[in-house]
């Protein structure tokens, strides 16, 4: 009695035709296109310069009022967020946290008036200020 798994496997391979001359050709090419595309996703991305520090020129500090700072239970903190022109400026601040919320026009005038040395493009920037009871 003949194997009947052998026998299956050699009809399957009997009627799978052989790779006509332009189906090879089509699959070459193909897999050449998918090397190349492989290749372009794969390319390193080009170093990036990293930016110089933001040098700043003028800073007004916040200034605290005595009714604020004698309802203080505990040191305030805010973080602004906030964008710094080509030329140096401030704009655009926002808060991006607060644990007093007394404190958040305060720290935002201070901001507003502070100076950087001029730079290429306008950057974001991030700045916290604690507030410490004492």
């Amino acid at each position: 009695m003949p194997n009947a798994p052998s026998e299956a496997r050699a009809q399957r391979a009997a009627a799978t035709p052989a790779a006509a001359p332009q189906d090879a050709a089509a699959a070459s090419a193909a897999a050449a296109d998918a090397a190349r595309l492989a290749l372009a996703v794969a390319a390193p991305a080009p170093a990036q310069v990293p930016a110089a520090a933001l040098e700043l020129l003028s800073s007004v500090q916040p200034e605290l009022p005595e009714r604020i700072l004698s309802r203080m239970r505990r040191d305030g903190e805010v973080t602004l967020v906030f964008r710094v022109n080509p030329d140096g400026s401030v704009a655009d601040l926002n808060v991006q946290s607060s644990n007093n919320a007394a404190l958040d026009a305060i720290a935002l005038d201070a901001v507003r008036q502070w100076r950087y040395k001029p730079i290429g493009e306008a950057r974001t920037h991030r700045v916290q200020f604690v507030f410490k009871r004492e």
